[in-house]
Formats: structure tokens, sequence, C-alpha cells
């Protein structure tokens, strides 16, 4: 992304050199062009900003499900690796396809901690990160894997409830501003436009 926005800037110096110095172009084109050059060296940062979020919040989405077979996995016996192995062995959304990538690293001699620190950069959901942690920390205490999930798992559906009626209770006031604008003055044409042009007759 670096490179790109270097390459962008010395296109758009170059270009604004040869319209402002060489073609002589007017104040207003090179303002339009100024504009442009700006919003080609914003855009890709605000798309990749953009994209990163939704990425997020589907990945949020799919981790109370992930949660729960893994701790119903670890129930029936199975250690921590077999249950992100059998899960994850046909993956059915982009969760499981990281997951799936990053477990196939056990057969190269890497670790599950390991495994686990890379899953905590890879994927950006704050509530897959409190997983990790919380992972790790069990394995660190002796603490029970699935009793373990089984609270995070609580969480993250209490926080997306709360989350969820948080934006049901702000719904009412972003809704104003647009009454305000928009709908009312309209009302107020549409009730006392007709008495005020027969006023006016």
């Amino acid at each position: 992304m670096k490179t790109y926005k270097k390459i962008i800037l010395t296109l758009a110096w170059i270009l604004f050199y040869f319209h402002f110095f060489i073609l002589k172009f007017s104040g207003s084109q090179v303002f339009k062009f100024i504009i442009l050059a700006l919003l080609l060296y914003f855009l890709p940062n605000l798309w990749k900003r953009v994209q990163q979020e939704k990425f997020a919040q589907k990945l949020a989405t799919q981790t109370p499900t992930f949660l729960d077979l893994l701790s119903l996995t670890l129930q029936s016996g199975q250690t921590l690796e077999q249950a992100l192995s059998h899960l994850t062995n046909h993956p059915k959304n982009e969760l499981e396809n990281i997951i799936h990538d990053e477990m196939k690293t056990l057969h190269y001699g890497e670790s599950l901690d390991q495994i686990l620190q890379t899953l905590h950069q890879k994927i950006p959901s704050t509530s897959f990160g409190n997983l990790i942690r919380s992972i790790r920390q069990a394995r660190t205490l002796g603490v029970s894997l699935a009793q373990t999930l089984e609270v995070q798992s609580d969480l993250i559906r209490t926080r997306r409830r709360q989350r969820a009626e948080e934006l049901a209770r702000t719904a009412a006031i972003k809704i104003s501003l647009p009454l305000v604008l928009f709908i009312f003055p309209a009302l107020l044409i549409l009730y006392l436009g007709p008495g005020i042009l027969m006023l006016l007759s």
C-alpha cells in the first residue's frame, strides 16, 4: 500500500506539472485535478478499512457458533488440537477456513501455542481475540477448556445483545433529524398549503 501511494503521488505531481506549466490549464481544471489526485490517494485506504470492518463483523457473528461446537467436541473427550482439526476439516465459513489453514502447520512442527498466537494476529475480531487469550490462560492454569469456551460464548452473545439494544435505543435520535428536515416540512406544506392558497385567492 505504501508503494501504491508513492506511485500515485509521483504520477500526480508529473501530471500536475504537465497540465499547469505546459498546457496552462485554468485554475478550475487544476482544482479538479487536485481533487481527483486526493481521491486516488485516500480511497484505497478507505476501501481497505471498510472491507476489514466487514470481515471482522462477519467473523464476530461466526465465533459463538464455533465456540459451541468446539466446547461440545472437547466434552466428547478430544484434545484441543483434535477438536480444532476435526471442526475445520471441511470449512464452511471464513473463520473455519482461517483456522484450517493454520492447523496445517502442525504437520510442519509448529506448536499449538504458536498457531493460537498467529490466529490472534490474523483474525481482526475482538471476540475471537478474547477467545484465544482465554484458551491460552486455561491451558496455562489447567482449567477446563470446555467450561471456558461456554463462558466465552455466553459473554459474546450477551455483548451482541447489549449492542443491539443500544443501537435500538439510539435509533429514535438518529431518525429525528431526517424527520425534522424532510418529512415535517412536506407535511406542513400538504396540510397548510390549501388553506394558504384559499386565503391568497
